[in-house]
């Protein structure tokens, strides 16, 4: 961070966004709504402000141009129109203020076999509408991209029988049923509930995500409807979530997230999780080496979004917020930021969210090695490790749990080689 970094955070708190009031103390009550950070700054904050497009070809001739846009209309794709410079007719698709989106759209190009379409900037010259329409792939689908095998209903039913088998009552009555209905060839208005049923069931014990997720994009896609919105959004936003975390697939993750966000059932805290999710997938591509990539203050944006929609007494969901607008300042390079965030953090959550805050002290304590200050970054690494968290309060990416004391006890191991190293040095001076 540059010097002078820290005054003017603190000088800008006069500028918190329009939704932030005084912070909490450390022990929340149980009903207690949390508020905004104060270090959430304004100047932390913006969404881009350039355009993008797609482009689908280059002509030296306007006509082929033409020819090659009307085509596209026909397909169904909006907004289509030519970009003319003095060497060529550029065919585009979009108009875009997400640098992420337009990087959806040209995948998404490629992946249908349209074009091997790259992602431009526009200049003065974009047609009146926004945004981007066509036939694009649905979302909700597993393309086993880390070439996972493609599973059928009669090899997942063998796995849910000896779950049921091992599950005690009362849930064992109600997942038999539920089998029965997978399992006896009824219809899919049927299947749907059962899908949704055991797809609960399995996040409950983070267990067989690659079933979970089978199950989740049968009733997601409404290939098995689902007898309740909720139990489609769940679905959804399961899908979603496995697509991204143990698929890895960005843009199947991508898809799904846009689709949940556009739903109109969806609710805000509903939309909190879906911005929470866009702002990973937007992180994956600021730290990639492709270009255009949204900027560290965009991701923010975006949380500060997500932050917004979510229920203010809903701590955990409201940590995972928080801690991941703080690394978004490791990533950055900007440890100043970091160690300022996290303090504020670990007083906010250390209570109600013990999962989150032992991994903010571990960027903490990352975040005094600039300082040298090896033992209270010790400090904080041991406290991270001897923090209680109960199973239910773990952090999961995907069905697998984070490894807290694995990373803890290697960020310890580094940071005692410098001790070593500074004790070393000092007995060398001492001896001289």
């Amino acid at each position: 961070m540059p010097k002078g970094r820290l005054p003017v955070r603190l000088a800008a708190l006069a500028l918190i966004l329009p939704l932030s009031l005084a912070a909490v103390a450390p022990a929340q009550d149980a009903s207690r709504p949390l508020s905004l950070p104060e270090q959430w700054v304004t100047s932390d904050v913006a969404a881009e402000s350039d355009r993008y497009s797609v482009v689908v070809e280059a002509f030296p001739s306007t006509l082929l141009a033409e020819a090659v846009a009307g085509s596209l209309r026909e397909l169904g794709w909006s907004p289509v129109f030519i970009d003319k410079t003095d060497d060529a007719s550029r065919v585009l698709v979009g108009n875009l203020d997400s640098s992420a989106d337009a990087r959806f759209l040209a995948e998404e190009l490629r992946l249908q076999r349209i074009a091997d379409a790259q992602v431009a900037t526009l200049g003065r010259e974009r047609p009146d509408q926004e945004g981007m329409e066509g036939p694009l792939l649905p979302p909700y689908v597993d393309r086993h991209k880390d070439g996972s095998k493609t599973l059928r209903l009669n090899e997942v039913l063998p796995v849910l029988e000896t779950i049921v088998d091992r599950t005690p009552d009362p849930a064992h009555t109600q997942l038999v049923a539920r089998l029965a209905d997978l399992t006896t060839g009824a219809p899919e208005t049927e299947k749907g509930p059962a899908a949704a049923a055991f797809a609960r069931h399995l996040l409950a014990g983070h267990t067989e995500p690659d079933i979970a997720l089978f199950l989740a994009a049968k009733v997601a896609s409404r290939e098995w409807p689902a007898a309740t919105n909720e139990d489609r959004l769940f679905c959804s936003e399961l899908a979603a979530d496995l697509l991204a975390e143990h698929r890895r697939d960005w843009h199947a993750a991508w898809a799904s997230t846009r689709a949940l966000l556009a739903d109109s059932h969806r609710t805000r805290e509903g939309r909190s999780r879906d911005l929470l999710r866009r702002a990973a997938l937007e992180i994956e591509l600021a730290a990639s080496g492709g270009t255009p990539k949204p900027s560290w203050p965009t991701v923010r944006a975006t949380l500060r979004e997500s932050w917004d929609n979510a229920a203010k007494t809903d701590y955990r969901t409201l940590a995972s917020i928080e801690l991941v607008y703080l690394k978004t300042f490791a990533f950055a390079g900007d440890w100043d930021s970091v160690e300022l965030l996290a303090d504020d953090f670990v007083s906010r959550h250390s209570r109600n969210a013990p999962g989150e805050t032992a991994a903010a002290r571990i960027w903490l304590a990352r975040s005094l090695e600039r300082r040298e200050a090896w033992d209270l970054a010790l400090t904080q690494i041991d406290r991270a490790l001897n923090a209680a968290v109960l199973p239910e309060e773990r952090i999961y990416m995907g069905f697998e749990p984070w490894n807290r004391r694995a990373v803890a006890l290697r960020w310890r191991a580094h940071f005692n080689e410098f001790i070593i190293e500074a004790d070393i040095a000092k007995a060398a001076q001492s001896a001289e």
